[in-house]
């Protein structure tokens, strides 16, 4: 993902825009949380608009009853 919206034209970024939403923990147990930061620099610096959360101190586990009801809400 991070490839394509480095070379991606004006029309592909909108098209992506408000599209992408990611939950991640700041200290996630594998890691995962490095290349959302990197992917957030990115976005940040394309100006795509994208949902990303960092929470503290959840490990690899964000996964809850509010954040399960707060997806099924942007779903619907």
């Amino acid at each position: 993902m991070r490839y394509i919206i480095e070379n991606a034209n004006k029309d592909v970024l909108e098209k992506l825009s408000k599209k992408i939403h990611i939950h991640v923990a700041n200290d996630d147990s594998y890691f995962l949380d490095l290349g959302v930061k990197g992917f957030k620099e990115v976005t940040d610096k394309s100006g795509l608009e994208v949902d990303i959360h960092f929470y503290d101190a959840m490990g690899h586990d964000v996964w809850n009853d509010s954040l399960r009801n707060k997806i099924h809400l942007q779903i619907r």
